[in-house]
């Protein structure tokens, strides 16, 4: 990448980007090295056989590909790292809201840091048997640090030598009135490196649900990963200083009403993980993963919002802490787009990776709040939608730019939009060019 030497100064190249035409936003990436010749053509071809070869590999009755809109959200300082965010998504407001609340972020001096706690991700091996349970914790408490062995050196060797691996088991007892007796369950935890591991951690389950019946004849019911991955957490915190009281006040209150009321948490995660999962699939990382982590996890003391934000009549402190499973290397990240993207990105670590994505949520939250406690969601979406509404029409190209006009001016005088009034402005507009008779 060409030498930047202020934050400012990187994203002043970026001024303006959402104008450009398509192939210009591609040239700066390439002007200022972040991306490179063969990256140009692999992100201006159609969809051909380059990503169908992949499709063949990564699904069963591979008939072609889906293709989503990918863009760039600018603006993002991330650990006071400049950093270009690739994001795959079909909803129109995702990107620019989270480009307009970095920019803001930045030119109000706050700071967004991210951390990890913990390591690794977690499988089971459940057991319904209560008469065999005293058995399996006898065995498994005289036998724990030779079973983490066995799993290291006879499944996962290759992820012992590159410094991860099996590093816990631990048992518990669960009583719950939607079962009727008693399970037992033995909980694992690996580190998986840069990998996801769900593949890995299931073929850990299955062999110690094989050890445990070879060596105490007592079979296991169901051996599999969990996808409430929170042997790591990670945490994004953003501090502003110095802000309006009366605004900060605002969002934390808007906060707390998600905090007091399910209907409105459910939306509010899902407005963090519109910003999550748009990275993810840019990456070539599991989305549905991530979701059902993020999900699990507000949920383990009643469901609640992710995020919390507090003021403290200075700054406004807002900070997500959650289980972001993440993987910089195999699966769907062999791709050929995915490796740009991770290009774009200066992708380096899966916990690097974790850390964007806690970033990446915690300003679309940040978003979100800032737009429903100052001129609404609506406004700004529908001019952002203002697109979609004219591609669903018949619209030529000359038109569309006509149409688009007319979209907008009806959009400030009513506040809202429908199909109905694209297609009624647009019949309109050829009534006035003497193209309907």
């Amino acid at each position: 990448m060409a030498k930047i030497t202020k934050i400012e100064n990187f994203f002043k190249i970026f001024g303006g980007y959402y104008k450009l035409s398509r192939s210009k936003r591609i040239s700066i990436l390439q002007d200022y090295g972040v991306i490179n010749a063969d990256d140009c053509a692999m992100l201006t071809q159609d969809i051909s056989e380059v990503f169908c070869s992949d499709a063949d590999f990564l699904v069963e009755n591979s008939i072609g590909c889906f293709p989503l809109p990918l863009g760039i959200a600018t603006n993002c300082v991330i650990n006071e790292i400049p950093t270009l965010i690739p994001m795959a998504t079909e909803e129109t407001s995702v990107i620019a809201a989270l480009s307009g609340a970095g920019k803001w972020v930045n030119e109000h001096k706050g700071k967004i840091q991210t951390s990890q706690q913990g390591k690794g991700i977690r499988g089971q091996l459940y057991f319904r048997e209560k008469s065999n349970f005293s058995a399996i914790i006898t065995y498994f408490n005289l036998n724990k640090d030779a079973l983490i062995s066995d799993l290291n050196n006879r499944v996962v060797p290759s992820m012992k030598k590159r410094g991860g691996g099996v590093f816990s088991l631990e048992y518990r007892r669960i009583q719950d009135s939607s079962v009727a007796d008693e399970i037992l369950v033995l909980d694992i935890c690996m580190d998986c490196c840069e990998a996801m591991g769900a593949n890995l951690i299931c073929q850990v389950s299955e062999a110690l649900k094989s050890i445990i019946s070879k060596d105490l004849g007592v079979a296991g019911d169901i051996a599999i990963v969990s996808n409430l991955s929170d042997c790591q957490t990670t945490t994004a915190s953003l501090v502003i200083p110095s802000i309006d009281s009366d605004f900060a006040e605002k969002i934390v209150a808007a906060n707390n009403v998600a905090r007091a009321d399910i209907y409105r948490a459910v939306t509010h995660n899902k407005g963090i993980l519109n910003g999550v999962d748009a990275v993810a699939l840019a990456t070539g990382n599991d989305w549905r993963a991530i979701e059902a982590s993020l999900h699990g996890y507000a949920a383990k003391g009643g469901y609640t919002p992710l995020t919390s934000w507090e003021f403290d009549g200075e700054s406004l402190v807002g900070q997500l802490t959650a289980p972001f499973p993440a993987a910089s290397l195999g699966g769907a990240t062999t791709q050929k787009m995915v490796k740009v993207c991770h290009k774009i990105l200066n992708l380096r670590s899966a916990q690097q990776l974790s850390g964007i994505f806690a970033a990446v949520g915690l300003l679309q939250n940040f978003a979100a709040l800032k737009a429903l406690t100052t001129k609404g969601i609506v406004a700004g979406h529908m001019r952002l939608h203002i697109n979609n509404l004219i591609l669903a029409t018949d619209a030529t190209s000359s038109e569309s730019k006509r149409l688009k006009i007319l979209l907008e001016e009806r959009l400030c005088l009513l506040g809202k939009l429908t199909l109905t009034d694209s297609l009624e402005l647009l019949h309109s507009l050829r009534l006035s060019e003497g193209q309907v008779r």
